[in-house]
């Protein structure tokens, strides 16, 4: 359904589509594909300082957590909604930020996107990773999915896919993630006190 050549982005430097095309149908199939009118909140996180890799996964992974338990409640110990997640570094490798797209299924509710936004900016805020003072640190987005607009350049959706991948090389794959069980993260935690893992208390599924 989804054709990478419709977002390949070439002009982009360093750009790799050999690297780019692979994670794109990868990252699609982690989420799913979506069915017309799905709706989908795409978010860009910057930790502060120089946040490394491990910071990114963790602090994504906490979101993740808090926000299917806010959403979903009960029913988040199970599952998790639909999403793909990317880390990326900086071009000198030193410092990294993460993107999120999730589904927004099933949501019993109504919330409005402004009210969805807020709660994602609130989840985020109170994890501790995110400079206060920079209101640049988190950006929201929220979108339904058009069926009519596939493989076309008003896709938000298939627009989103490839800006999580774009950064693709043969080396770095911006969807690789872990998530640690508590143990793991209190282990980590005593190796690196300065950063924040033992917010979440189970495994969630990716």
């Amino acid at each position: 359904m989804f054709d990478y050549e419709t977002y390949r982005q070439d002009l982009r430097k360093p750009y790799y589509p050999k690297y780019v095309k692979q994670r794109f149908y990868d990252a699609i199939e982690k989420i799913g594909i979506p069915d017309d009118g799905d709706r989908f909140a795409f978010i860009t996180a910057k930790p502060k300082g120089n946040a490394g890799w491990e910071q990114n996964n963790n602090t994504m992974n906490a979101f993740e957590f808090k926000f299917n338990r806010k959403l979903w409640k009960r029913r988040s110990r199970k599952e998790k909604m639909p999403n793909v997640g990317a880390i990326e570094p900086d071009a000198s490798f030193q410092k990294y930020h993460f993107h999120y797209l999730v589904k927004l299924k099933e949501i019993k509710v109504h919330l409005t996107d402004d009210e969805i936004k807020r709660i994602i900016i609130k989840q985020i805020r109170t994890l501790g990773e995110i400079n206060s003072k920079d209101q640049s640190a988190i950006d929201v987005a929220l979108f339904r999915f058009d069926k009519s607009k596939a493989n076309t350049n008003d896709d938000a959706f298939g627009k989103c896919i490839h800006y999580l991948v774009k950064t693709s090389q043969n080396q770095h794959s911006p969807l690789a993630r872990e998530v640690y069980s508590k143990k793991e993260q209190e282990a980590n935690h005593e190796k690196n006190p300065t950063t924040h893992f033992n917010i979440s208390q189970e495994r969630p599924k990716v």
